[in-house]
């Protein structure tokens, strides 16, 4: 759905749905996007915020791809303002989360990907964890386990992500190891994932770390771990 299919949408929804949206889209920004998106050559900036602002009400109500459809209307190459590297891969790497919100690792990808050829010239730390944590979550959507065990476990070691989030990486990576297929890669990550200081002091939940034993240990694991796991 366009910019302007979504426009014409909150148009013409219903008085009570229509005072809801402008409640939450200032109706400032709403004229803005109306004035701006047949004059974006000129209005470039202002249409990016307006399109930003009415992306959040899209996202507020669950709407992930739409939300994510009204940041793709964002110009950033359009080569008409100074776009900073910082802000194209802010809006990129929000569009893959809120695609991937619907489950649509391949669009995802593609945004991922452009993404990877400017991501090297920022410094923030929360961006580029922000990209490493959106690259897993597509290697885990397209059933890619191995290399998406290894970037999990990486970012269990990510001083810049919090505790809590340090170990749901590495329970993740524990997951993929154990989805994944059976080989020496696998068996290395097994053995790595087995001898952590976190799994073996149990900072992780045991259904996790009771599995990963019974696989690197080669023993049987009954019908009930495998549906609690």
């Amino acid at each position: 759905m366009s910019i302007n299919d979504q426009l014409e949408q909150i148009t013409n929804a219903p008085q009570k749905d229509k005072l809801d949206k402008y409640k939450k889209l200032d109706n400032i920004q709403y004229l803005s996007i109306i004035l701006y998106k047949n004059q974006l050559v000129t209005f470039e900036e202002q249409a990016s915020i307006a399109y930003e602002n009415l992306s959040k009400v899209l996202e507020e109500d669950e709407q992930w791809t739409e939300a994510a459809k009204v940041l793709m209307e964002i110009p950033l190459e359009s080569g008409y303002r100074n776009t900073s590297d910082d802000y194209k891969i802010k809006i990129y790497i929000h569009i893959v989360r809120l695609l991937l919100e619907d489950e649509d690792p391949i669009t995802a990808e593609t945004y991922l990907n452009r993404v990877a050829f400017i991501i090297s010239n920022t410094t923030d730390p929360e961006i580029q964890i922000h990209y490493k944590f959106s690259n897993v979550r597509i290697l885990d959507y397209k059933r890619q386990f191995l290399p998406a065990c290894s970037k999990y476990h990486e970012l269990s070691y990510e001083s810049n992500i919090d505790k809590d989030n340090r170990l749901k990486c590495l329970s993740q990576a524990i997951v993929c190891a154990v989805l994944a297929n059976a080989g020496p890669l696998r068996t290395r990550l097994l053995t790595t994932l087995y001898k952590d200081e976190r799994v073996r002091e149990g900072q992780i939940d045991k259904v996790y770390t009771n599995i990963l034993e019974k696989m690197y240990m080669e023993r049987v694991i009954r019908r009930n771990e495998v549906e609690e796991f």
